[in-house]
């Protein structure tokens, strides 16, 4: 008899996995590249600035208005881009996203751990350079997005002070 019962419950966990976790991954994972895409192009965009910046996430359709015009990310590498624009400007980022946790709240609101690798390429050097951030994400879920989810927040974090891992393989 409990081994039935194990069998159930392993069945009714894969067909959870399969309709339920499996979709929402791959929704938040296309959320936060298309996220990441508009957070990229921020570091080349010299109309884009802390306290305006045009093309920020915020315009990304299905965002509520009332979100902050940036997210901490955000004005975390407005910021290194603006310190670094007299010494060694940055001509060019590209991030790859790898998600390393995500819990769902009964409001359908989802934070996820999201590893950002980030390669930068710098004026006057042909050796671009590389940094993997953890950061801790809240996406909203809302069917103005074309990926059913939207960042609300975006925060940096300190790998060693939070106890995470080094490595997080890339999402597929």
């Amino acid at each position: 008899m409990s081994l039935l019962i194990i069998s159930f419950a392993l069945i009714g966990a894969t067909i959870y996995h399969f309709r339920v976790e499996k979709p929402r991954i791959a929704s938040i994972n296309s959320a936060m590249t298309g996220y990441q895409k508009v957070v990229d192009a921020e570091w080349n965009n010299s109309d884009c600035a802390i306290v305006n910046c045009p093309q920020s996430s915020k315009g990304i359709p299905g965002v509520p208005i009332d979100r902050e015009l940036l997210t901490a990310a955000e004005r975390f590498n407005l910021e290194i881009r603006d310190s670094m624009a007299t010494v060694l400007p940055i001509t060019q980022a590209r991030s790859d996203i790898a998600i390393y946790n995500v819990k769902g709240k009964i409001d359908g609101t989802v934070t996820a751990i999201i590893y950002v690798t980030t390669t930068k390429h710098y004026q006057g050097d042909d050796k671009p350079s590389s940094e993997t951030i953890p950061h801790k994400v809240t996406l909203l879920p809302t069917k103005d997005a074309r990926d059913g989810y939207v960042v609300m927040a975006d925060e940096p974090l300190d790998q060693v002070k939070e106890h995470l891992p080094d490595l997080v393989l890339p999402n597929d």
